[in-house]
């Protein structure tokens, strides 16, 4: 008797858990063969130097869990970790399994969310947005967006240690604000982004800046520690264009670096064509470089497609650096 009242009685914490609670698995499985020519020119998403075909992912592979609780009065707290791993090998980083995002927040539905922990940086959402590819494979314009800020550091698409605030929607309009804090002498990152969001139109402009903890850090002439980009979209019924330009600075040597971006994807047939032409600019010339991508989406059903792409990409005084893949991605 004493069972089956404990039994019950977890039953029953269980069922009201739930009522106020909602958290959810998703994640992404996607793996592809890829071929390049070992061209040194620096080529986002694709094989380097290698020569050899290779069996690798376009998207990064993930598990994710999500989870969210009703508070009462428009208020709720939720939280995020998203797990990576390599799916050809199985492997991934047991040092850092949740290196992705990993955050908690509290939103109110009136005013929006106030996050912490580590998360993509408000500058991300407009880059990633006006790249066709999403920033995945070998078409990717990738952190060529970032127009060569905080090159040298993992801290440029998402920030550690971060307070962070996102706002709702108004009339089309929303802001995001980030903040990361100096721990163990490394870099911060500090930014903001406006976005709006009409019938047909996307709009955006973002800001990011590093935060120098320590003398050295940031004064590698490759890498620029202030960033602002802006970024386009005009979706019409089967198709969207679209057009990214961003500028880093570099303040302890007075250098600039420049990038445009324009492209399109549309509906044909049973999936999608992608296509990005990218141009960057840098006052050292050794870091100029253009890229072109091209690439198709078969949908085999809304969570599932098979997917082929091409990327080519040219880096001053060096050689041409082409890849080619294909592949399956499976979302869940």
């Amino acid at each position: 008797m004493k069972k089956a009242l404990t039994t019950l009685a977890l039953l029953a914490m269980a069922s009201a858990a739930s009522a106020s609670s909602n958290v959810q698995i998703y994640g992404v499985m996607d793996l592809g063969i890829a071929k390049g020519n070992a061209g040194a020119s620096s080529n986002p998403g694709g094989n380097g130097a290698s020569k050899a075909w290779q069996m690798k992912q376009s998207s990064a592979s993930r598990l994710g869990f999500r989870g969210t609780e009703d508070l009462g009065g428009g208020l709720s707290a939720s939280f995020l970790l998203e797990h990576r791993f390599t799916p050809d090998t199985g492997s991934y980083s047991a040092t850092s399994p949740f290196f992705m995002q990993s955050t908690v927040s509290l939103s109110h539905k009136d005013v929006g969310t106030l996050w912490m922990g580590r998360d993509y940086a408000p500058m991300f959402w407009l880059a990633v947005k006006t790249d066709p590819f999403g920033m995945d494979g070998v078409g990717q314009i990738g952190a060529n967006q970032y127009a060569d800020f905080n090159s040298n550091s993992d801290i440029a698409s998402r920030t550690n240690n971060t307070l962070g605030f996102k706002s709702r929607r108004f009339n089309g309009l929303n802001f995001d604000l980030a903040y990361s804090f100096k721990e163990n002498g490394s870099n911060s990152q500090s930014g903001g982004n406006v976005q709006y969001q009409g019938e047909n139109i996307y709009a955006g402009l973002g800001y990011a800046k590093v935060n120098q903890a320590i003398p050295a850090a940031g004064t590698n002439l490759n890498s620029n520690d202030e960033l602002l980009n802006a970024a386009f979209i005009y979706s019409f019924e089967r198709f969207r264009v679209m057009a990214y330009a961003a500028q880093g600075k570099n303040k302890n040597f007075r250098t600039t670096t420049n990038l445009y971006t324009v492209g399109m994807d549309a509906r044909i047939g049973p999936g999608r064509f992608k296509l990005a032409v990218s141009q960057l600019d840098s006052d050292v010339n050794a870091r100029d470089r253009n890229k072109i991508g091209i690439g198709y989406d078969y949908d085999l059903s809304k969570s599932t497609r098979l997917y082929a792409d091409y990327g080519v990409a040219k880096q001053k005084n060096l050689s041409r650096n082409n890849a080619v893949a294909v592949g399956m991605r499976l979302a869940f």
